[in-house]
């Protein structure tokens, strides 16, 4: 068997660790952009999230002619009082947007 057959057959073990090296070096520098990359897309739909409260509350607003509030609760904390914000259902919400009624009436919270 001459050199060059022996050689086809495969790789042998420096090129392997060449191979995993140079791999390395790749992760090494796209992992960090990656976990970049979420965080910055996770901030946005928060955003998102926030803007689109404001945006609903605001056309019920304007569509009823009532004040609207929106309460965050971050992390589960609840509202001012510490009571968990919770939707029709039951169900605890992060965010809450709540009819005050109209201003100057008995029915403002």
């Amino acid at each position: 068997m001459s050199r060059n057959q022996k050689r086809a057959r495969g790789m042998s073990l420096v090129e392997v660790l060449v191979v995993i090296a140079i791999m390395g070096v790749i992760l090494s520098v796209a992992v960090p952009r990656t976990q970049r990359w979420m965080d910055d897309q996770k901030a946005a739909a928060m955003a998102r999230s926030i803007s689109n409260a404001f945006h609903i509350a605001h056309q019920s607003a304007r569509r009823t002619g009532r004040n609207h509030i929106v309460f965050f609760s971050p992390g589960g904390a609840g509202d001012t009082a510490g009571n968990p914000l919770v939707n029709a259902a039951g169900d605890s919400v992060p965010v809450l947007i709540l009819d005050d009624g109209a201003t100057g009436s008995a029915q403002q919270r």
